[in-house]
């Protein structure tokens, strides 16, 4: 809950409704309780969670520097922090940006899939025909991400992870209700206050069981399920284990009845139905893992700081317009003060003839502005750079360049702090992406899906590692590109696939590999043309 003297968000009717529309245990009228929910949740576990979110999304929205310090006379609120800097959105958004590097224009992933064939423990050659089909289920799997929009999730994904300090995936099977898809699979994202899990002790990228918890609107029950409920709002409840898995609509399993795309419905139970593929299709990826299943969020790092920042501020701000305005006092002034005009444009204020029983002539003074010091002011400068610090940003993140700093390298070593942070993500993404993928595959195998006569073996993961291929994490002159690219093809250290991987400006990189080698054979075939004798070229010619 939040202090009593913090406002919500949602107070101002200004204000678009978010998470805290769908967040089950902030809604009072439906409310989280064993009687509202299945007998074996585990409620204590969620109710301590969804403090521990609900004061971290305060952070990322504001809520925390909505407080007042009271009202004036005339009822207006006093803000306690009336510039409502957001350190920790603002962090959060420039640590999202350098965790997915420098992001192409073209529809390339951000992050793409590589499958390559183990190699052999004897050293011998892979064959050819494993290095096609790595290539197949390379393929297979980028195009789940990109059928799911997986660009605009994962981003999203991203985003919430630097402040909640994780992020949750979750594939579905969606036959037959997308039947425009030809690997009838999607990620989709959920958001962490609605996640319960319950994790592999052996393994922290795996989950045993998980629960997902949130409201849903009474037009999307009916829509979505085919089922009528009481009232605006119904708690959905989704509880998976390796065996088996439930949806609750208000605590009753879930019978729903689903439209199909070109008419029709199909009526699935949701009752205890057995898991086909035996495992929790929902995956957890952390921020920085520090000793505990969850991930760590930045707000603990700043939140204090940006709390004195602001206050600070607040201090400075008022001192700057009590001397801007400051108040007025006067003596010995008998009657109103008259303003009087000299010549056009010229006015003054005329106190008045001075009172002989009192002897002292009318007076006007203001206050006197307060005496700042450097250390007052510089004060904020220094909250400022510690903030950086704890936030492991630097002021070149932020757009900051001193003229003398013109060498690429000089500006990526002041970004070091950044980059590691990035780089640091970026090991727990590649884990967590890395299984998802895996599953993508497993999936593929116990549906028995088909695509272009390509069949997915059981033992895929025994036989084949999954790795994802990153952008760089800072902007790279085009130049130094081009020329690196040109320096390796050069002395044949890069293939011409990874070239044009490295260029970024291709969509389909196969296609244009099929296009060099179809002008090369062109190329060839003229040369030799050139150099080939012509008939009769060589013959004397007759008298």
């Amino acid at each position: 809950m939040l202090p009593a003297n913090v406002l919500s968000p949602y107070e101002n009717h200004n204000v678009i409704e978010g998470i805290e529309n769908r967040r089950s245990s902030a809604a009072a009228a439906v409310g989280i309780d064993k009687d509202t929910m299945p007998e074996n949740f585990p409620l204590e576990q969620w109710h301590e969670q969804s403090a521990r979110y609900e004061d971290y999304w305060s952070w990322f929205t504001g809520v925390r520097l909505a407080s007042d310090t009271g009202r004036t006379r005339d009822g207006k609120t006093v803000s306690k922090f009336p510039l409502q800097i957001n350190t920790v959105r603002n962090f959060s958004r420039k640590h999202n940006a350098l965790l997915w590097g420098e992001i192409p224009d073209t529809p390339q992933p951000v992050v793409r899939t590589v499958v390559r064939p183990k190699k052999r423990i004897s050293g011998s050659e892979i064959p050819e025909t494993e290095k096609k089909s790595a290539r197949s289920y390379e393929n297979i799997c980028n195009e789940v991400w990109e059928q799911s929009n997986g660009n605009a999730i994962m981003l999203e994904n991203g985003l919430m992870s630097q402040f909640l300090g994780g992020c949750y995936f979750q594939l579905k099977y969606v036959k037959p209700y997308r039947p425009d898809l030809r690997i009838p699979i999607v990620v989709n994202k959920i958001v962490p206050d609605f996640v319960l899990p319950i994790w592999s002790n052996d393994n922290d990228f795996v989950l045993n069981e998980a629960w997902i918890v949130y409201r849903i609107s009474k037009a999307s029950a009916e829509r979505d399920y085919g089922i009528h409920v009481e009232g605006n709002w119904a708690v959905y409840v989704e509880h998976w284990t390796r065996e088996q898995y439930t949806i609750y609509i208000d605590n009753k399993p879930l019978v729903a009845t689903h439209p199909l795309p070109f008419g029709g419905s199909v009526t699935v139970s949701y009752d205890h139905t057995e898991n086909p593929f035996k495992f929790v299709p929902i995956f957890y990826v952390p921020r920085f893992r520090e000793g505990s299943f969850y991930g760590s969020s930045l707000v603990p790092d700043i939140a204090a700081l940006s709390l004195e920042y602001n206050g600070r501020l607040a201090d400075l701000g008022t001192i700057v317009k009590r001397t801007a305005d400051r108040k007025w006092f006067g003596r010995n002034i008998s009657g109103n003060i008259a303003v009087k005009q000299l010549d056009t444009g010229t006015w003054y204020s005329d106190l008045g003839m001075q009172n002989p029983s009192i002897n002292n002539p009318p007076e006007v003074w203001a206050e006197n502005p307060a005496n700042l010091s450097d250390t007052f002011v510089n004060n904020n400068e220094n909250l400022w750079e510690q903030l950086m610090i704890e936030g492991s940003l630097t002021k070149v993140a932020f757009g900051y360049v001193d003229g003398t700093q013109r060498s690429g390298e000089t500006l990526k070593a002041l970004m070091w702090p950044s980059a590691a942070a990035a780089k640091n993500q970026r090991v727990n993404w590649s884990a967590g992406k890395n299984q998802i993928d895996k599953h993508i595959l497993a999936m593929c195998f116990i549906k028995q899906i088909k695509i272009d006569g390509i069949e997915i073996p059981q033992y895929v993961w025994r036989d084949f590692d999954v790795r994802q291929d990153w952008l760089p994490i800072l902007p790279k002159d085009r130049e130094q590109t081009v020329n690196e690219v040109v320096s390796l093809t050069g002395v044949n250290r890069i293939s011409l696939e990874q070239s044009i991987l490295k260029l970024g400006d291709v969509e389909d990189v196969q296609e244009e590999i099929d296009r060099i080698e179809e002008e090369q054979e062109k190329a060839q075939e003229n040369q030799m043309a050139l150099k080939t004798p012509q008939p009769n070229e060589n013959k004397p010619s007759g008298d």
